[in-house]
């Protein structure tokens, strides 16, 4: 029968502090004089934070001295473990000498020691084995760390390696007269991380090396210097800030290569969003560039255009309201940032209420707008159909109701109503300049007859719907349409009383459209649905370009469908298709996911249209996928190939992760070319020592390799 002591037979002779600190638990106790006792059998001792399990512990008050014997057992309050043979403490356990030890940090990193000895919470061993990965028989780790000596200080969380040598597979490959990093305990500690291999043919071979400063608890700046075989120098940097109420993040690059070598090349980019409190929110997103084919050529963006936009928004149940500010740059060459809106404005504001004996809900909105060209010329110079220097301001005012009634039988009607006034002022404009008004009015009435059927498989919804819409407009003088140019014809606005997506167009005159989706949810099998939509004119207006599928009399039919298999398949699809059975327009998506593979891609074909700024269909082919190759190994690839041309760009991915090891290679090829970019290849490598100075966690291993 095991024997419960609480130290206060033990303890008599240590110092008063430590008496209500420690308890003892043992097999059996002997005193084997006034100043020796001996602990036997199973024995535990916890003393602040520390448990120790051993065979035997002898304590001997007259040296105020411990002696362990193994096997021993020491785990701290950080999670730290340590086995040992044997060892030899002072009865306050900061001071001691270990033997044969082994110690496992935050079960990560292991070291393996001759000889340790403890002062406090400095830990120095000697003749040291350190690795993350599971050592298996007598054969090598995959791979370790040997040193002369090792300082751990567990107060600083710091290591230090004196005399080390890197070995993989046991063949040393590195030495380290002195390395220092963090322990697994800190989350962030100053120091270089792991670098990165890379080849491009534009860029040469070269490697980052990246090195991380923190700045306190809420700050951290990284450094990241890029050099490559041909001379090119970069320096990469990332501050970031977290506030009690939001955070900050400022990045960029300075370069200098043999692409541009005379001009310093760069970019910036700051991200910041805070909460101001009362539901108010701020943010920000920018990027400059110092060329157009600066982002391409380092692999940091395919972005052609580059957005910055400070926004301020508040979002209730009730309310909506907002304030923008957006700076836009071209990066295309076919298009210049003096003819294009550089400068765009905009506040909004939108309040739903219910309107007492009308029921349903009520919505009034204002919004204000503006855009700014730098050109000052009123002429259409450069051919878009725009005039270079056109400036526009609009003030818009609304207010929009809807209500849906049910009948006893299940039919549904809802009746929308919408009414607007918009005011322009235009400058620098030959053929628009000066003021225009224009008020607007819409209603619809909408049937629903929802049919469900259960069976034993399964839910099947069956809904038919018709819905009447009518629009009138009214306009002092002609207004030039900015933001309404790219329409699209989907799910989404079958039933919308305005296709527009900006405020400059309207859809006008009266129309039918007519919808019908089926919705099946099975037990066992696959979910599915599918929709068909048609708009049928009953007047001459004609606002839409063909290409849209929206042109004529009537538009094109519209068919979506999706399908989903548990969690292995899903499929999407929409069809535009004309009179003629021909497609005006098709996009479709598909993911495949296997216990060891996934496949995802899908395929778009969009006709020219000069109105949308397509000189030439697309036909677009994209692929991604990804294999598990055992239980380390994984394979990615994707591929974006254009059928009218060739693959725009392709990549290929090899990667292995253990429980301490992290390899990825990477091959990318981009195989489109401008006046700015040419085709280039790119390679990286990135090798990570997991749960090694602070480094990512590796998944445990639950076999060992062969």
């Amino acid at each position: 029968m095991r024997l419960l002591v609480l130290l206060l037979s033990l303890l008599w002779a240590l110092p008063a502090a430590a008496q209500d600190q420690a308890t003892l638990v043992a097999d059996r106790l002997t005193l084997q004089s006034s100043k020796v006792m001996v602990a036997s059998g199973h024995v535990e001792v916890f003393y602040k934070g520390q448990h120790i399990t051993a065979s035997r512990v002898v304590y001997d008050a007259a040296q105020d001295h411990l002696v362990i014997e193994g096997p021993i057992l020491i785990t701290d309050a950080s999670g730290s473990r340590i086995t040992a043979d044997s060892a030899e403490f002072t009865a306050d356990l900061t001071e001691g000498l270990i033997r044969t030890a082994r110690i496992v940090m935050a079960e990560q990193l292991q070291l393996a020691a001759a000889e340790m000895r403890r002062d406090g919470s400095v830990t120095a061993m000697r003749s040291v084995a350190a690795s993350s990965c599971r050592v298996c028989g007598d054969g090598p780790p995959l791979w370790e760390i040997r040193a002369r000596q090792v300082v751990h200080d567990a107060q600083a969380q710091q290591i230090w390696f004196t005399g080390a040598s890197l070995r993989l597979a046991g063949v040393p490959v590195i030495y380290l007269p002195v390395l220092r990093v963090p322990d697994p305990t800190l989350d962030r500690a100053q120091g270089f991380l792991f670098p990165e291999l890379s080849a491009s043919t534009a860029l040469g071979t070269g490697i980052s090396l990246p090195y991380f400063i923190p700045l306190g608890r809420s700050r951290d700046l990284t450094l990241t210097p890029f050099l490559t075989d041909n001379g090119g120098r970069t320096l990469g940097w990332r501050y970031r800030q977290a506030y009690a109420s939001g955070t900050l993040e400022l990045a960029g690059a300075f370069s200098r290569d043999r692409l541009l070598p005379t001009d310093l090349r760069g970019t910036l980019r700051a991200k910041a969003a805070f909460d101001l409190g009362g539901d108010w929110h701020l943010g920000f997103d920018g990027t400059l560039v110092s060329d157009p084919a600066y982002l391409q050529d380092y692999g940091i963006s395919e972005e052609d255009r580059l957005v910055s936009t400070l926004r301020l928004s508040r979002v209730t149940r009730d309310s909506f309201t907002s304030a923008e500010l957006t700076s836009l740059r071209t990066l295309r060459t076919t298009e210049s940032n003096a003819t294009q809106p550089s400068t765009l404005t905009g506040a909004e504001a939108v309040r739903r209420f219910t309107p007492g004996a009308l029921g349903g809900t009520a919505t009034l909105y204002a919004e204000i707008s503006g855009q700014r060209r730098n050109a000052t010329s009123g002429a259409d110079g450069d051919g878009d159909g725009i005039a270079d220097g056109r400036d526009m301001g609009r003030v818009s005012l609304g207010a929009a109701w809807a209500r849906r009634w049910v009948t006893p039988g299940g039919v549904t009607l809802d009746a929308g109503l919408q009414a607007g006034a918009d005011f322009y002022s235009i400058d620098q404009d030959d053929l628009y300049a000066g003021d225009a008004a224009r008020t607007s009015a819409r209603g619809a009435l909408r049937l629903g007859y929802p049919l469900i059927r259960r069976d034993a498989g399964g839910v099947t919804l069956l809904e038919p719907h018709l819905q009447l819409v009518t629009a009138r407009t009214r306009a002092d003088a002609a207004i030039p349409n900015e933001d309404s140019a790219l329409v699209e014809f989907d799910e989404a606005n079958l039933y919308a009383l305005d296709r527009f997506p900006g405020a400059d167009a309207l859809e006008t005159g009266l129309r039918l459209n007519l919808g019908l989706s089926v919705t099946r949810q099975s037990d066992a099998g696959p979910d599915w649905g599918l929709t068909l939509g048609r708009v049928i004119r009953l007047d001459e207006t004609r606002a839409f370009s063909t290409a849209s599928g929206l042109g004529g009399a009537a538009s094109d039919w519209l068919v979506a469908g999706q399908v989903t298999l548990d969690s292995r398949l899903s499929l999407t699809a929409r069809a535009l298709v004309g009179e003629d059975a021909s497609l005006s327009r098709f996009e479709s998506r598909f993911a495949l996911t296997g216990q060891r593979a996934g496949l995802s891609g899908g395929y778009e074909f969009v006709p020219a249209d000069a109105t949308q700024g397509r000189a030439e269909d697309i036909r677009e082919v994209v692929l991604d996928g990804t294999a598990r190759l055992g239980d380390f190994w994984t394979l990615s690839a994707s591929d974006r190939y254009d059928l009218s041309s060739q693959t725009t760009r392709a990549s290929l991915g090899l990667g292995f992760r253990n429980e301490c090891l992290s390899v990825d290679l990477s091959v990318s090829r981009r195989f489109t070319s401008s006046s700015i970019v040419a085709p280039s290849s790119d390679f990286g490598l990135t090798v990570e020592l997991l749960g090694l100075g602070g480094a990512s966690k590796g998944r445990a291993a639950t076999t060992c390799r062969r």
